[in-house]
């Protein structure tokens, strides 16, 4: 499975339209190309198809870098935050399911240097609720590597942001 090969950053933009509502776990978010509205229209297809049932955190790693008292405080010490994740799945049960795994890393950077890296892996698993034709392999990628990092990004972030308040 790849692990973490493409780096994004999320805009806030994404984050407030997930914050507030649960009914939003089965949008489709848009890729930015020009074949927007096809892939939007497959991506809808097999969101229609399956149904997302349960998230689980299946791996967590975190690290602060620097001891707490070392990070700068001031204006002229800002921390930039530098996103990475990436999708994998795998069809079970002769595509009755669809396990999807997110993989994600985030890094709070001082100058340059990573001060706190929170990374780790979700599982959802999607199950089939209609059968309105075969679902083919490159919608199913299509699938969960939009609807997946979208659907855990709500875990992800609050995961994250205790995560690092916890680390200071």
């Amino acid at each position: 499975m790849p692990r973490l090969k493409s780096e994004r950053r999320i805009a806030a933009g994404l984050s407030a339209a997930v914050a507030g509502d649960a009914a939003m776990a089965h949008a489709v978010v848009p890729c930015a190309t020009s074949s927007t509205s096809t892939r939007s229209l497959r991506t809808g297809f097999v969101a229609r198809v399956y149904a997302l049932r349960d998230v689980v955190l299946a791996e967590l790693a975190a690290n602060r870098a620097k001891p707490f008292h070392a990070i700068a405080t001031d204006d002229a010490a800002r921390i930039s935050v530098h996103i990475e994740d990436s999708a994998d799945a795998a069809p079970l049960n002769d595509g009755s399911e669809l396990v999807v795994q997110v993989l994600f890393k985030v890094t709070a950077k001082q100058s340059e240097v990573a001060v706190v890296t929170v990374a780790g892996q979700f599982d959802l698993r999607y199950a089939r609720q209609f059968d309105e034709g075969k679902v083919s392999e490159e919608d199913a990628k299509l699938f969960y590597t939009i609807n997946g990092v979208y659907n855990a990004w709500p875990y992800m972030r609050e995961l994250v942001a205790n995560t690092f308040t916890r680390l200071g």
